[in-house]
């Protein structure tokens, strides 16, 4: 029988994507955002519920399990008294 199909190698010269909960910056970005929680004296579920969210997701978005969407982000920091800007400015300032 002929082959219809012909194997093609993978390509070994494409970049490894790594998903961003697992980058050094996104950790450092997401601990700064729960230290300031603390600072407020904010539990996970007062902040949840301001958020829309359960208390267990913001817990999973505090411990990197699930990553935090730039809307979330932003009213997180209305919620914190963070001004967004000076937020991620930082989190640049801190990246390689």
């Amino acid at each position: 029988m002929n082959r219809l199909i012909k194997e093609t190698p993978m390509p070994t010269d494409k970049p490894i994507i790594t998903k961003t909960i697992y980058v050094d910056s996104y950790r450092r970005l997401i601990n700064n955002l729960r230290a300031a929680r603390k600072a407020k004296r904010l539990t996970q579920s007062a902040v949840a519920a301001r958020l829309g969210l359960t208390r267990q997701w913001l817990g999973k978005i505090e411990s990197c399990e699930v990553k935090l969407d730039v809307l979330r982000f932003a009213r997180l920091c209305k919620i914190l008294d963070a001004d967004v800007r000076l937020t991620m400015e930082k989190l640049l300032e801190e990246s390689p």
